[in-house]
C-alpha cells in the first residue's frame, strides 16, 4: 500500500511540473531549459526536425554541418538563418556566397562575411520606412551611394523605383 501511494505521489509531481512548465515556461525557476525548448521547437517549426538535430549536435558536440550549401559552424550564424527563413525569405550558398531572396530582391555575400546580413533592412523593412519616410519613388532611379550590400537600393525598388544603382 506504501509503495502505491508513492507512485501516486510521484506521478502527481510530475504532472504539476508539466503544467507549471507550459504555464510559466520554467520549472523551479529554470528559465534557461524554457529557452532551450523555446529554440528547439521555433528550429523544428522553421527548419524542420532533422536541421533541430543536427543543431543540437553540433551545440554538444561540436560536430559542424552543411545546410543548402551553408557550413554551420557557430550559434549566431545558425540564428541569423533561422531568423531569415522565419521572416519568409530563401537562404542558400551558391558559388562560395550565401544569398538571401527577400520579396524586395536578392541580397548576396561573400561566406565568410555572412555577419553583413546582420542588417535592419533585411530583418525589418518597416525600420526604412520610419528612417526614410516616403512611401513611393514613382517610377524613378534609385541611386545608391555607399551601397554597402544594395539592400536600401532594393527598398526604394520595391517602394516603386524603376531601377537602382549601386556605387
Amino acid at each position: 500500500m506504501e509503495v502505491s501511494k508513492q507512485k501516486q505521489v510521484r506521478k502527481k509531481n510530475v504532472y504539476s511540473d508539466a503544467i507549471i512548465f507550459l504555464k510559466s515556461g520554467s520549472v523551479n525557476g529554470d528559465v534557461s531549459l524554457s529557452s532551450k525548448l523555446k529554440g528547439f521547437l521555433s528550429t523544428v517549426s522553421t527548419l524542420g526536425l532533422h536541421t533541430a538535430l543536427r543543431e543540437a549536435v553540433r551545440r554538444v558536440f561540436g560536430i559542424n554541418y552543411t545546410w543548402r550549401g551553408i557550413e554551420i559552424d557557430s550559434t549566431a550564424l545558425f540564428r541569423l538563418l533561422r531568423k531569415l527563413i522565419s521572416n519568409g525569405y530563401d537562404v542558400y550558398e551558391v558559388g562560395g556566397e550565401i544569398t538571401v531572396k527577400t520579396y524586395l530582391g536578392e541580397v548576396c555575400v561573400e561566406k565568410e562575411d555572412w555577419n553583413l546580413l546582420l542588417i535592419d533592412t533585411i530583418y525589418f523593412p518597416e525600420l526604412c520606412d520610419n528612417m526614410y519616410g516616403c512611401g513611393c519613388v514613382d517610377n524613378g532611379i534609385v541611386i545608391d551611394i555607399g551601397a554597402y550590400i544594395g539592400d536600401t537600393a532594393l527598398y526604394f525598388i520595391h517602394r516603386g523605383g524603376e531601377e537602382g544603382l549601386c556605387i
